[in-house]
C-alpha cells in the first residue's frame, strides 16, 4: 500500500482490524494520534526503527504476537525495538 494517503491507510487498517507496521515517523504517527484523540478506532501502529535489522524486527514481532492479543494494541503506537 505504498503511496496511499496516511488517513486512508489508517481507516482501512481500522476497518479490517489490522495493526500497521511503518517506518513513517514524519506523518503517519501524528495522524494516528489525531485519530485516537477524535475517538476513531485504530487497531494499532508499530513503528520499526530504520536501523532495526529485519531479523530483529521479526523476533520482536513474533514475541509481541506470542505474548499479547491484537486487541491490546488498539489505540497504541509502539516503537521497535521495545
Amino acid at each position: 500500500m505504498t503511496g496511499v494517503d496516511d488517513l486512508i491507510l489508517l481507516q482501512w487498517a481500522a476497518r479490517h482490524k489490522r495493526i500497521l507496521l511503518t517506518h513513517d515517523v514524519q506523518t503517519l504517527i501524528g495522524f494516528a494520534w489525531e485519530s485516537v484523540r477524535a475517538g476513531n478506532p485504530m487497531a494499532g501502529v508499530i513503528v520499526l526503527g530504520r536501523n532495526l535489522r529485519v531479523s530483529e524486527a521479526i523476533e520482536e514481532l513474533l514475541l509481541m504476537a506470542e505474548c499479547s492479543e491484537p486487541e491490546e494494541w488498539a489505540g497504541v503506537v509502539a516503537y521497535l525495538p521495545l
